[in-house]
Formats: structure tokens, C-alpha cells, sequence
């Protein structure tokens, strides 16, 4: 049996206001060959992003800016 370390990254996203914003910042994440998983809270605007490999953040943020939002890494 094979077990894969848990890669995780976490950012902050400020202009997400409804559950419409955390969809397509969802959506935008999971476009993202070797992204696993993706949980947004809007209410504290935090995004976990599980992934299967390591993919530089610069990525994970330039696919939540050009979905139309702020994002930094946290």
C-alpha cells in the first residue's frame, strides 16, 4: 500500500461575498492539473487547497486573481 504526503496550501482570498464567489474560486482551483481538493470558508475568506503534487502558489493565486479575485498566500 502507497501513502502520499498530504500537501496543503492555504490562502486568503478578501472579495469573495457569496456562495456564487467561493463556486467560482472553487471552480478555478480545481482547473488546476494536481489539485486534489478545495475547501472555502467565506465567511473568514480562507481557502485549503489539497493537492496531489506540489504546484507552485503562484499558480494557485494566479487562477483565484484571474477568476476576478484578490488573493495572497497565507
Amino acid at each position: 500500500m502507497l501513502f502520499f504526503k498530504k500537501i496543503e496550501k492555504v490562502l486568503k482570498v478578501e472579495n469573495m461575498k457569496c456562495a456564487h464567489c467561493a463556486a467560482k474560486v472553487e471552480t478555478a482551483l480545481k482547473g488546476i492539473d494536481g489539485v486534489k481538493n478545495v475547501k472555502v470558508d467565506i465567511s473568514t475568506k480562507i481557502v485549503k487547497i489539497i493537492l496531489k503534487k506540489d504546484i507552485d502558489t503562484d499558480v494557485l493565486v494566479k487562477a483565484v486573481v484571474d477568476a476576478g479575485f484578490d488573493a495572497q498566500v497565507i
